[in-house]
């Protein structure tokens, strides 16, 4: 997994449904004026994995939008990115490296949290994303 170290970050969760989420965008990462958006279909895989630092969900993109996180991450290294799912900032990392393998990882403090993200990310529809 190369280029995983570059977005994994501490989790900074908000509670809430989404009303006003774009269809079928899951996962939003944003970074300055660049936008990178996954929808269901392109979310391959979710993983919590637990670490020393707390646990961690692992989202694996699809090859389509490999490129284009690998350009979006190599043009704001040192910059802070916005990672939201269903609309909800879930993360606001400081990249190092870039994501090269279509592989990020948010990390967090508090394992049944991290669970109830990799679930609504699994589930590929939007619903009640984890409060802090």
């Amino acid at each position: 997994m190369r280029g995983l170290c570059g977005l994994v970050v501490a989790m900074g969760l908000w509670a809430g449904v989404v009303a006003n989420a774009e269809p079928l965008a899951i996962v939003r990462i944003e970074a300055g004026r660049d936008v990178l958006v996954a929808r269901a279909a392109q979310i391959l895989m979710v993983q919590v994995q637990s670490e020393v630092g707390g646990p961690r969900v692992v989202v694996t993109l699809d090859p389509e939008l490999r490129a284009a996180l690998q350009v979006l991450t190599a043009g704001h290294l040192r910059e802070e990115v916005i990672i939201r799912v269903c609309g909800q900032v879930v993360s606001r990392p400081m990249l190092w490296a870039p994501v090269l393998d279509g592989v990020f990882a948010i990390q967090g403090d508090d394992l049944p949290k991290a669970q109830q993200l990799a679930q609504v990310l699994q589930s590929k529809a939007c619903g009640q994303v984890p409060s802090a």
